[in-house]
């Protein structure tokens, strides 16, 4: 027996190799790729779930992927952020195993879960006439019942064998923890963890091979025998996409099993292909402390600017969030245009919230300093408020075209699951525009510490480069170009034929209420895209008053949040007797 051998508390991940200038940027990726992956699959997931429509065999078994995504990025990602964080690349020995155990749980469940969806479009193209009768939901429920107990025990059983063993040595290999990484810190024979470990490959890699295979040989045979095109193309463009995902994970789990076996294997590569190696080149190195042109204020001046800020952060807040309970607690406003309604005061609260939080607390402490991260952060949901709020109005102006310009066709468009893809388009497209805008301005390195403004955006952010900023002038005419074309586009089109259907309506009071309803989206959108257009042409023209541009860069963040619930609120009908029905009811009297 090794005499160095004992019961290991905590453990050492493999280095990042991050200098100090490359830290943050790497936090900020990581974050952003870990939120973008739980964002999109709760979207799966809640639409799959609200949808009775696609309560179907297919659909219920494709709802299994999403949860073993999510169960494996978050078995992954919260580790390495605080890694990257802290600099602290120990982890405590569960810590270890449990990461090892929900990772592997994740691989091995994905596998599963494709055989079973090409299981089911098997018998959906080659035995369409038995397909009910196989697929019925006892059977989809037994398949996923057996899927989820066959993963569970074969991966707790591999952890309960490795966690046997008492370590001799402490250095992980990997950036996380796994149980090829575990068994080299092993000093014991380890034969029949290997042997087991052969055996859980060939039934979860082989396995799923040789149905997929078989499968998907006879679904390509069916298809290539029928005589409808249609049912063809569309078989083979719903199997394409499960043999893409599964030949992907095929490849990079293939890899990473053998890269563990190649004591000549790069680790770097090892790492890129285990979904591990987070890195960044050609970052910045300067001060991490910059100085905002607050307002120049006289110490009796402070307290009144204070009391103002809170006095409009707190109208915002309690304004959006009536509108949000509202909306949420009455079933009666669970219809297409409030349920796009509803994001508008989250988003109006995102960005308040990333102004006033910050400008408050300097107003308090009289401090013009900020964090360099926290100012990368505000900026960054600035631009989320901004762009979608132009993105949500114009996926109001959709839902009031269709109502009112075609009335017959409403119900049919405008469903549950078309209105859960609106907002999750609205939402991956704000947040992955401006996550591209900012991940282009964090790889260049900064000679200034002084912004010009009161609150960190973009523009002001590139003022302290002293790089070539080209292409990220280019990219920042681009998400101006394409956000401000496509919603004037749109909303322009949409409303002009808004305004034809309604004057030639031969109803007088459906002509009053579709433009006043148009008529409020139309403020507010002129208001935002006025006050927005003239703060970005600002930042072009140097003559323009910097308290000017001040101004109005706050009041693009304080007047649509303030008057957005107000309007909404106060001019339609519905959401107005709901409040006050609300207020009363739900808010105690003093």
């Amino acid at each position: 027996m090794y005499s160095n051998v004992s019961t290991v508390e905590l453990l050492t991940l493999a280095p990042l190799d991050l200098s100090a200038s490359h830290i943050y940027p790497a936090f900020v990726f990581g974050t952003l790729t870990y939120l973008i992956i739980v964002f999109c699959n709760l979207c799966v997931l809640t639409t799959i779930a609200v949808s009775k429509k696609l309560h179907k065999p297919m659909f219920i078994l494709l709802f299994n992927l999403p949860i073993s995504d999510i169960v494996g990025a978050t078995a992954f990602f919260p580790q390495l952020l605080f890694s990257i964080v802290t600099q602290d690349r120990l982890i405590s020995y569960p810590a270890c195993i449990t990461q090892t155990f929900l990772i592997h749980l994740y691989g091995t469940g994905n596998m599963l879960v494709l055989t079973a969806m090409a299981y089911d479009r098997y018998i959906a193209i080659c035995c369409p006439l038995r397909y009910n009768a196989i697929m019925s939901p006892h059977n989809v429920i037994r398949i996923i019942i057996l899927i989820w107990f066959t993963n569970v025990s074969m991966v707790l059983a591999l952890c309960v064998m490795v966690a046997r063993f008492k370590f001799c040595r402490m250095n992980i290999v990997d950036l996380y923890c796994n149980n090829p990484s575990l068994l080299k810190l092993v000093c014991e024979d380890t034969s029949v963890n290997n042997y087991y470990g052969i055996a859980t490959i060939f039934v979860f890699m082989g396995g799923p091979l040789l149905v997929i295979t078989y499968t998907y040989a006879q679904i390509l045979r069916t298809c290539v025998m029928t005589n409808h095109t249609d049912a063809r193309r569309k078989a083979l463009q719903t199997c394409g996409t499960h043999l893409v995902v599964f030949l992907i994970l095929q490849f990079n789990t293939a890899f990473t099993l053998i890269a563990h076996r190649i004591t000549s294997a790069s680790p770097y590569i090892r790492r890129i292909l285990g979904r591990k190696n987070i890195k960044m080149d050609n970052l910045y190195n300067t001060s991490y402390v910059l100085v905002l042109n607050r307002f120049n204020l006289s110490s009796e001046e402070v307290f009144p600017a204070f009391l103002f800020a809170t006095l409009s952060y707190m109208i915002i807040l309690f304004c959006n969030l009536i509108l949000i309970l509202t909306i949420v607690l009455n079933k009666s406003l669970h219809q297409p245009m409030y349920l796009i309604l509803l994001n508008l005061p989250i988003n109006d609260l995102i960005g308040s919230s990333a102004l006033f939080s910050q400008l408050i607390k300097d107003l308090l402490t009289n401090s013009k300093t900020m964090q360099y991260s926290a100012c990368v952060a505000q900026a960054f949901f600035l631009h989320i408020y901004a762009t979608g709020a132009v993105t949500i109005l114009c996926a109001m102006a959709y839902d009031r075209y269709i109502a009112i310009c075609l009335p017959l066709k409403y119900n049919t468009i405008m469903t549950n699951a078309h209105i859960m893809r609106i907002i999750t388009v609205v939402w991956i497209c704000c947040i992955v525009l401006i996550g591209v805008l900012f991940f282009l301005l964090l790889r260049l390195p900064r000679c200034r510490s002084e912004i010009t403004h009161p609150y960190c955006d973009n523009p002001s952010l590139l003022t302290l480069v002293c790089a070539n900023t080209t292409i990220n002038n280019i990219y920042g005419l681009f998400t101006v170009a394409l956000t401000q074309v496509m919603a004037n586009g749109m909303i322009l089109y949409t409303y002009l034929r808004i305004l034809v259907a309604c004057f030639k309506s031969k109803r007088p009071d459906t002509k009053a209420k579709a433009l006043q309803t148009c008529a409020t989206h139309l403020f507010v959108f002129l208001l935002l895209e006025c006050l927005g257009l003239f703060t970005i042409i600002s930042y072009r023209i140097n003559n323009i008053s910097p308290q000017l541009r001040s101004f109005i860069g706050m009041a693009t963040l304080i007047f649509p949040p303030t008057l957005n619930p107000i309007i909404y609120g106060l001019k339609t009908k519905e959401i107005r007797e709901k409040v006050v029905h609300f207020c009363r009811n739900k808010i105690p009297p003093f």
